[in-house]
């Protein structure tokens, strides 16, 4: 994600995913129902885009949004079901008539709508960590709902709307792998190599390769965590 999304959404929160960890039959009723949402919403957003003033459509639109957002909290999927909470809540107040619907309005609606079809229903049919940051989502929902201006790098955002067409394509919005750098080491993913060390402690091991390649991991992930120490220490003296 650009720098300038990663400044405007830090002070922006969202609670923690537990989905991975859900019953396995109750997480594929929930990608069934994501399946017969999109059948019906698909079409009555091209409807509502077509003509923004039939509220019947709308109120329709709504109800899937909120269904979203019901069943996505339910399963453990809640950083979706708070993206899913934004378009909802927008909603509500063009029903009520606190606001009017404006093309970003379309946009944002349209934009949450394919990231949900092309790349979070994708994660969850195959149970794999969300793999974007979903965090603009809720800001632009959020300056949308008080009717203030757009910065620049949201307004790019509502452009999936017209450019996200396939599981395959870029978002601008992806979670960059993480990557330590100790001692002129690059170790991606350093967690990684906790776990690792944690699991190979529990087996027996009798290939030499195996062992230095543990003794390694033990190595690296002290380097880590002593890395972080003195990065700890040096802020402590800054403040």
């Amino acid at each position: 994600m650009k720098e300038i999304l990663k400044n405007l959404v830090e002070s922006t929160t969202l609670p923690e995913d537990s989905y991975l960890e859900q019953d396995e039959e109750i997480l594929e009723i929930f990608v069934e129902e994501i399946e017969e949402i999109f059948e019906e919403l698909e079409p009555l957003l091209e409807s509502w885009l077509a003509n923004s003033t039939d509220t019947e459509v709308l109120k329709t639109i709504r109800r899937h949004f909120h269904t979203l957002k019901g069943s996505g909290r339910m399963v453990g999927a809640r950083s979706a079901g708070e993206v899913a909470w934004a378009v909802e809540d927008l909603l509500n107040r063009i029903l009520a008539g606190a606001i009017q619907p404006t093309t970003q309005i379309e946009q944002f609606v349209a934009t949450v709508y394919k990231i949900y079809k092309f790349k979070l229903y994708p994660l969850f049919k195959n149970v794999q960590p969300t793999a974007i940051d979903l965090r603009p989502l809720v800001l632009i929902g959020l300056y949308l709902q008080q009717q203030l201006s757009l910065e620049p790098a949201l307004e790019d955002v509502l452009q999936l709307a017209n450019t996200l067409e396939d599981e395959n394509s870029s978002t601008g919005l992806e979670i960059e792998l993480q990557e330590a750098v100790v001692d002129g080491l690059n170790i991606e993913n350093f967690e990684m190599v906790e776990l690792v060390s944690q699991e190979a402690a529990f087996e027996p091991i009798q290939d030499q390769d195996t062992i230095e390649a543990v003794d390694f991991l033990h190595e690296a992930n002290e380097q880590v965590e002593n890395a972080v120490t003195t990065s700890e220490l040096a802020i402590d003296d800054i403040e």
